[in-house]
């Protein structure tokens, strides 16, 4: 049998004839609510993923519906009754877990934790009551249905850490930053995180905003210091302006460090960042294109003669599966750059990395080479030329 991890490809080889339709971050109807990321597929979406790949027997997964066991660990609505019309009869539901006592909870405070608890218990009450409906409604049909409740075990694990020997129950854990990495490494030890992350995001000017415009300048002035202040990372900004029948298009991009990915998503849910998002987004200046955490040590990258950045994105190397975060520039010389990188006039080349990005269930490699001041002629298609942008306020 061939079973996989959607996650990494139908492709992707997982052990004991399991089928891993999961996506981290999946709510459960896109339509209703959207996901962190687009690449995260809900509920609904993995349903038709299931239908699409699986629910015809086909070669290599010719599972049997008295047999095979659908685990459920989110919430539930009219796709159990596909699932059920699809052929499956055994169903497994989890209820959803203390993430009030998660560190990204804790970070926003006791207020914030206490209205998630709440929250958590209601839907746990709606779960039980909307599977007993489903039992009921398919009596006949159904062989096994059983609700595992995960709030007293994680709860357990969470009161007795020192006992059983957790060093940190309040903080994220570096050593999970990219998911669950080798086994038999020590994740008890403080700080297994290699290097820095490198943020790499694009934000989509709204018009009739510009550069130039005023509430923006001062919003990105405000994030310049507050971002670098929670991080420790200083934040540099680039944009691209895209000619079109109607205006011109304007992108920002951000670059930036972080410790780890979920050091970024505290940031995120931080007060100030949510009061940063919510005056970009009030004013109606710009919405957010996209982000991924690039597997390249933002330590190495120098900004000082930095005057634009030449940027493309890469397929990754299925076959092998490992993340790759070369050095394609600097210690190789412009020599390692491939020819379309080479720089046609006096712009020199400063530095040139390739990093995947680590964020769950995004499979992209992004390639970044920088550039001092000078005339970049174009790079053909699929590269990107932006420039350091200053944001300054009218004298």
């Amino acid at each position: 049998m061939v079973s996989f991890n959607i996650s990494a490809g139908v492709d992707s080889p997982v052990p004991n004839f399991v089928f891993n339709l999961a996506s981290g971050g999946a709510t459960i109807d896109a339509a209703l609510v959207p996901p962190f990321q687009p690449t995260v597929l809900s509920i609904v979406d993995q349903v038709s993923q299931f239908k699409a790949f699986l629910s015809e027997k086909p070669a290599g997964a010719e599972w049997d519906s008295s047999n095979s066991l659908f685990a459920i660990w989110v919430g539930i609505n009219d796709v159990l009754d596909e699932l059920h019309s699809l052929g499956a009869r055994s169903f497994l539901f989890l209820t959803v877990p203390p993430t009030d006592r998660a560190p990204l909870s804790l970070v926003q405070g006791p207020q914030a934790s206490a209205f998630l608890k709440a929250l958590n218990a209601q839907y746990n009450t709606e779960l039980q009551t909307a599977v007993t409906n489903f039992q009921r409604k398919n009596a006949q049909a159904i062989e096994d249905v059983i609700i595992f409740d995960t709030q007293p075990v994680f709860n357990t694990l969470l009161d007795n850490a020192d006992a059983l020997g957790y060093v940190n129950v309040t903080g994220f854990c570096e050593a999970y930053q990219n998911g669950i990495g080798g086994f038999g490494s020590d994740t008890q030890v403080e700080g297994s995180s290699e290097h820095s992350v490198t943020e790499f995001a694009f934000l989509n000017l709204v018009l009739p905003t510009t550069l130039e415009t005023p509430k923006l300048v001062l919003g990105f002035l405000d994030a310049a210091v507050a971002q670098p202040s929670w991080s420790g990372y200083p934040l540099h900004l680039f944009y691209s302006t895209k000619e079109s029948s109607d205006a011109p298009a304007t992108t920002i991009y951000i670059i930036s460090g972080w410790a780890s990915v979920p050091a970024h998503y505290e940031w995120i849910a931080s007060p100030k960042n949510q009061e940063l998002l919510k005056f970009f987004g009030d004013e109606g200046l710009m919405t957010v294109g996209g982000v991924a955490h690039l597997d390249i040590d933002f330590e190495k990258l120098s900004f000082e003669e930095c005057a634009a950045i030449v940027w493309r994105k890469l397929e990754v190397n299925r076959d092998s599966g490992d993340s790759i975060a070369s050095d394609v520039g600097e210690s190789k010389g412009e020599s390692g750059l491939s020819p379309q990188l080479m720089p046609k006039t006096n712009a020199r080349v400063l530095w040139s990395y390739r990093g995947r990005a680590v964020d769950e269930g995004v499979k992209d490699e992004y390639e970044l080479t920088a550039y001092t001041e000078g005339e970049l002629e174009e790079f053909g298609e699929g590269f990107t030329v932006i420039r350091k942008w200053i944001p300054q306020t009218e004298q």
